[in-house]
Formats: C-alpha cells, sequence, structure tokens
C-alpha cells in the first residue's frame, strides 16, 4: 500500500514505481550536488527535492503558473510568446521583481520605463520539463522555476500589474 500525498496523489497511486524512477532518475543528475550545497545536509536537500518534485507532479496534471514580465504597455505583450520561465506562487514572482529588474539589460533601456506584471496562465497537462525543471532547482532553488516543453499549450487567466 502506498501513501497518498496531497501534490501527487494520482500520479504515485496509479504509478508509484515509475514515479520513484523519474525522480531518483533526475537525482543521479550531475546537479544534485549544488541542491545539497544550498542547503547544507543532504538529508534537507532530499527534502526540499521530494517537495519540490510534486509540485511539477501536481502541475503537470494541468496546474497554474506565474511569470513575472516587465513591459512600457500591456500592448507589448506577445501572446503568443510568453516566455520559457515560470515559477510555482505569484508571492514568488513578486519576490523576484527586484532581481530580475538588477538584471535588465542596458540595451533595453531604462527600468523605470516599464511596469511590471505578473501573469498566471494554466498549463495543459503533460506539459513540464522535467529535467530542466529540476536542473534549474539544483542551482536557484529560490527562484521554484519550472520549465515547459512548448508555451503554446498555455491559457491565460490573468494580469496583474504591480
Amino acid at each position: 500500500m502506498f501513501r497518498l500525498k496531497k501534490y501527487n496523489q494520482m500520479f504515485e497511486c496509479h504509478f508509484p514505481e515509475l514515479f520513484e524512477m523519474k525522480s531518483e532518475e533526475l537525482k543521479n543528475d550531475d546537479n544534485f550536488p549544488y541542491l545539497v550545497d544550498q542547503y547544507g545536509d543532504k538529508e534537507r536537500a532530499n527534502e526540499e527535492w521530494n517537495w519540490f518534485f510534486n509540485q511539477l507532479v501536481e502541475i503537470n496534471s494541468g496546474g497554474y503558473i506565474y511569470r513575472l514580465v516587465f513591459l512600457r504597455t500591456l500592448n507589448d505583450l506577445d501572446e503568443g510568446e510568453l516566455g520559457e520561465h515560470w515559477t510555482l506562487t505569484k508571492e514568488n514572482a513578486k519576490e523576484l521583481e527586484d532581481t530580475l529588474k538588477n538584471q535588465f539589460f542596458p540595451e533595453e533601456g531604462d527600468i523605470d520605463d516599464y511596469d511590471s506584471y505578473i501573469i498566471e496562465v494554466k498549463s495543459e497537462p503533460d506539459n513540464v520539463d522535467f529535467e530542466s525543471s529540476m536542473s534549474q532547482f539544483c542551482e536557484y532553488p529560490w527562484e521554484e522555476e519550472v520549465n515547459l516543453k512548448d508555451e503554446s499549450k498555455l491559457k491565460i487567466i490573468s494580469i496583474e500589474k504591480l
């Protein structure tokens, strides 16, 4: 009997061996030691790994994700190219605002000419790139970055100006 978890009930219940195999396969990637370095010990890194992997499983069933963008006007948003880098929560997208402002490229103009927006989308099922997402998580866990296979499989739910 397998214990059901909040974020992966259906997946783990029906495919428990596959779930464990995929998680362990990705954990053997060269990037996992970076996560251990981030948290200072392997046990904590494993806990965080499992938590994030469960979040991805939930999103992969057709979940909601968020992206922070900088636009001069909302009309500048290209709904056909929303981008690759998403995060788990609206709160996390907001927290990334200062960091991303500091990474703004000078050739794009002055950051003060742009407004910050958070885009909420719903992704179609089976659209999460687990390998890329887990690799990014190992190096930058605070970003909780979700990478997708196909950004055309997104439906905009809301756009909020910060």
